[in-house]
């Protein structure tokens, strides 16, 4: 076994990350650290014939698998989408009630409560999961208390008008299908909600009176289609 010491072992091993990190080789370079242009260019082709040669042994995310989901809750369904990026194969693990390799798969939950969603992605050998959790009610999304307010158009382009049963007032926010905050919390000033900040898709509008949370899905369109 041949061991190098010093300035050039220390260049080799700077070859061997660069490598690892960008996936191809480094030769030519033309920065050779201190070291003569010969053995910086011998020291270049070694990393560069040992290190990718062996791709398919790497255990190491060699594809830069990127595992995501989008999901939707509709009362105790569940609608799961793919996201993910540079996968050949993959697999869901429901909260170990179910378990399937479709891509964007449904499942109904048979109770309510907190839920856990594993995604994983493969691909030569490397995997890569994401987990997250979500929150099963008994109720659609549509269905809790939506009959003290109207809102017109859903799809909307531009503005949602709202109109409400009771002359109090209202706060509103508007969150994504995972949970995270778009629009917070703030008082209803006039009657409508301006939606033009919003990318095309679907939303979940929290519409809150009387400490009373209703929860509307709401859908953002270029066309209002």
């Amino acid at each position: 076994m041949m061991f190098i010491r010093g300035l050039n072992g220390s260049y080799l091993v700077a070859c061997s990350i660069f490598n690892t990190l960008y996936q191809e080789n480094i030769a030519p370079c033309h920065f050779y650290g201190g070291i003569n242009e010969n053995t910086a260019t011998y020291l270049q082709k070694i990393s560069d014939n040992v290190i990718l040669k062996n791709k398919s042994n790497w255990l190491i995310n060699t594809y830069n698998i990127h595992s995501d989901f989008s999901f939707l809750i509709k009362g105790t369904n569940i609608y799961l989408q793919n996201k993910s990026n540079n996968y050949d194969s993959l697999s869901w693990n429901i909260n170990n009630e179910y378990r399937t390799n479709e891509s964007s798969p449904t499942h109904n939950f048979t109770s309510t409560g907190d839920k856990s969603i594993t995604l994983t992605t493969y691909k030569n050998g490397c995997s890569e999961s994401v987990t997250k959790t979500i929150q099963i009610s008994s109720l659609d999304i549509n269905e809790v208390n939506e009959i003290n307010f109207y809102y017109y158009p859903n799809p909307t382009t531009d503005l949602l008008y709202l109109e409400t049963k009771k002359k109090l007032p209202i706060k509103f926010s508007i969150i994504d299908l995972n949970g995270k905050i778009i629009i917070p919390e703030r008082t209803l000033e006039k009657n409508y909600i301006d939606t033009r900040s919003l990318n095309s898709g679907i939303y979940i509008l929290l519409l809150n009176q009387e400490n009373i949370t209703t929860k509307i899905k709401l859908i953002k369109s270029e066309n209002g289609q």
